[in-house]
C-alpha cells in the first residue's frame, strides 16, 4: 500500500514530501492496531482508510506550507524586503483562460479529472474516492460533459 500511498502524495506535495506524508500515514495505520483483512471487503475498506488517512497528512502538510510562507512574507517585510516566493510546489499551474473554466468545475470533477490525468485507472480511483467503478465513471464522463461545456463545445443534458 505504501507505494501507492506515496504516488497520490506526489499529486499534491512533490517527491520528499511525499514520501514523509505516506510514511506518517502508514505510521498511524499501524498505531491503529488493525486485523489484518481477510475478505475482499476488508481489504477495500482498509485501502480506502489508508488514502483517507493520508489525505488527512497532506492537509497537514499543505497547512503547515502555507503557515510557513505567512511567516517567511512577515519576516520579510518587517526587514523592508522582498519576501521569497514560497508559493506551494504541489499547486497545478495553469496560465490565462484555464484558470477561470478549472475554477468553474466543481470539485468533483476536478478530484475525477486530476486522478486520471495522474495515470489512475477507474478502479483505482474507486478505492481513493471510496465509490464503486461505475460511480467514478458516471463521475468521469460528467465531467468530461462540463468541460466541454465550459469550453463551448457541448450541449447540456442535465
Amino acid at each position: 500500500m505504501h507505494p501507492r500511498l506515496v504516488r497520490y502524495a506526489k499529486r499534491r506535495l512533490g517527491d520528499d514530501s511525499a514520501l514523509d506524508v505516506s510514511s506518517q500515514a502508514m505510521q498511524t495505520i499501524w498505531a491503529k492496531n488493525l486485523a489484518a483483512p481477510r475478505t475482499d471487503l476488508e481489504t477495500r475498506q482498509l485501502q480506502s482508510l489508508a488514502y483517507r488517512i493520508v489525505e488527512g497528512h497532506i492537509r497537514n502538510a499543505l497547512r503547515s506550507r502555507g503557515r510557513f510562507g505567512r511567516i517567511v512574507v512577515a519576516v520579510a517585510e518587517s526587514r523592508g524586503r522582498e519576501p521569497t516566493d514560497v508559493s506551494d510546489i504541489a499547486d497545478l499551474v495553469v496560465e490565462g483562460d484555464a484558470v477561470e473554466w478549472l475554477e468553474k468545475l466543481s470539485v468533483t470533477d476536478r478530484e475525477v479529472l486530476a486522478l486520471v490525468m495522474d495515470g489512475y485507472a477507474v478502479a483505482e480511483i474507486a478505492v481513493i474516492l471510496d465509490c464503486t467503478p461505475a460511480a467514478v465513471s458516471m463521475r468521469l464522463q460528467r465531467a468530461k460533459r462540463n468541460v466541454k461545456l465550459l469550453l463551448g463545445r457541448g450541449t447540456r443534458h442535465d
